[in-house]
């Protein structure tokens, strides 16, 4: 059974098999990191779903063309070139969980993948939400100096962590329509 193996046939399988299946792991994965990797209940942690997706998605794809050149041709240099792009797809996967707001009693820490922003609430003068009627908004965070960090809003239960906790800091909240 096994003596017609045709390695041409197993890489493009495997190719199909990566695009296949590239939407459900987009949809799973951000919410088993949420609940495995970010599970402190002193914290809020925003995860922000529609980026992560698609660099998941982008990822597989990436893992396709591994497994097309392969079935392109099979030389030391496609094998070498292969290795590479599969690294390379491993590390937009591993970038997907470094990208995520996290809030507490003390600090806002925005993190994306390399760069990382930390505002302590001492330095909060206000929050505002400006939302669009029965949609979600965004919140931004202006400091003592005049600076303004804008963070999207996910899940309404964001916006009631964030509200709690100015309020809780006497810090003013306020809510407007999106201009």
């Amino acid at each position: 059974m096994f003596k017609n193996f045709s390695p041409r046939l197993f890489f493009s399988m495997a190719a199909i098999a990566c695009l296949i299946i590239s939407p459900l792991f987009a949809i799973f994965v951000p919410i088993i990191l949420i609940d495995t990797l970010f599970k402190d209940d002193t914290k809020l942690f925003v995860y922000s779903f529609g980026t992560s997706a698609s660099i998941i998605i982008i990822a597989f794809a990436v893992f396709a063309g591994a497994s097309m050149l392969q079935f392109w041709k099979r030389t030391a240099l496609t094998a070498v070139a292969s290795i590479l792009i599969v690294l390379l797809g491993f590390t937009l996967l591993y970038s997907t969980s470094q990208i995520y707001t996290v809030i507490d009693s003390e600090k806002i820490v925005f993190k994306k993948f390399i760069t990382e922003k930390s505002l302590d609430w001492a330095d909060v003068k206000e929050v505002t939400l400006e939302f669009v009627p029965n949609d979600l908004g965004e919140h931004i965070f202006t400091t003592v100096d005049g600076k303004e960090i804008v963070m999207k809003e996910n899940k309404f239960h964001v916006t009631s962590y964030i509200y709690n906790t100015a309020r809780e800091k006497n810090i003013p909240y306020n809510e407007r329509p999106k201009k």
